[in-house]
């Protein structure tokens, strides 16, 4: 069965584009969040890596549309193409610049129908072909109004989004299970290695001139492992389909704790093994 392809904006209440200017931020942690191109990947919203802005910044950037559950958002720029579904009930969150907003007519467009329609191979592919056809990779608002997904009967796209969307919110609450058990291994560090308060600490003695533990000694991570500089092949050996090995840059592909495989290339010098860490040494710096 082959199914219409309309554009999205003719199902959506609301098919808008984010103020395209950076919002001042606030130096304090307020009640008013801003979602970033960073915060929308695979499919989900880190509702947690946020900026803050003051009340009236918020209000000012919420005057086209405040986003809701329900919503799909899309990455315009940096990167191009990034999906993710609005899942928070509750909150005063707002979208940063490149971001593009879906608020579809639930009479006509199942709204995880859509997230998962726009993370298929087939638009993904329309998506590099129109965004990384450019100087910079990023796409137009027009070309975000005109966007065309297949469109079957309601009863259907509900069905596909139903099956799909309980895969995703296993893997929502288990990442926050996750972030949770993260947090506390975290807590459990600092209590043992900065506070030095470790099991047995209160009968262990303290050596006077190096002010840790008896046994224990401060040495450079040099000397206790092989330490490889990272090096860039050639832009010619990049590509996005998979081919040769992935090709990790830093900031742009590490997460919370694992990388993400975004680039590969069929040439290198520098590789890593099972077990190696990564560690950022230029923006930012730490991110491993």
């Amino acid at each position: 069965m082959k199914w219409e392809l309309k554009p999205i904006s003719e199902l959506c209440f609301l098919a808008i584009d984010c103020v395209n200017k950076t919002a001042p931020l606030s130096e304090n942690i307020t009640p008013y969040k801003m979602l970033r191109t960073t915060n929308v990947k695979n499919g989900f919203i880190d509702f947690e890596s946020v900026r803050y802005v003051e009340e009236n910044v918020f209000k000012k950037w919420i005057r086209r549309a405040q986003p809701q559950y329900g919503d799909v958002v899309f990455t315009r720029e940096a990167p191009a193409g990034e999906v993710g579904r609005f899942t928070a009930k509750t909150g005063n969150y707002f979208l940063g610049q490149r971001l593009f907003l879906y608020r579809p007519d639930p009479t006509k467009l199942d709204w995880n129908y859509l997230a998962y329609s726009l993370q298929s191979p087939q638009i993904q592919g329309w998506v590099n072909g129109i965004a990384y056809g450019a100087t910079v990779p990023h796409m137009a608002v027009s070309d975000m109004e005109h966007l065309k997904i297949p469109v079957p009967p309601i009863s259907i796209q509900k069905r596909i989004g139903n099956i799909l969307s309980r895969y995703d919110d296993l893997i929502e609450n288990n990442l926050k299970r996750i972030k949770l058990l993260e947090e506390m291994a975290q807590i459990t560090y600092e209590e043992w290695f900065v506070r030095m308060r470790f099991p047995g600490y209160e009968s262990t003695p303290i050596n006077p001139t190096t002010g840790l533990p008896e046994g224990w000694e401060r040495t450079k991570l040099g000397d206790m492992c092989e330490i490889t500089m990272g090096q860039s092949p050639k832009s010619e050996f990049y590509n996005l389909e998979g081919n040769g090995l992935p090709f990790h840059q830093g900031v742009k592909d590490y997460g919370d704790r694992f990388p993400t495989n975004t680039c590969w290339s069929t040439s290198g010098s520098r590789y890593a093994e099972r077990g190696d860490v990564l560690f950022s040494v230029r923006a930012p710096l730490l991110v491993a």
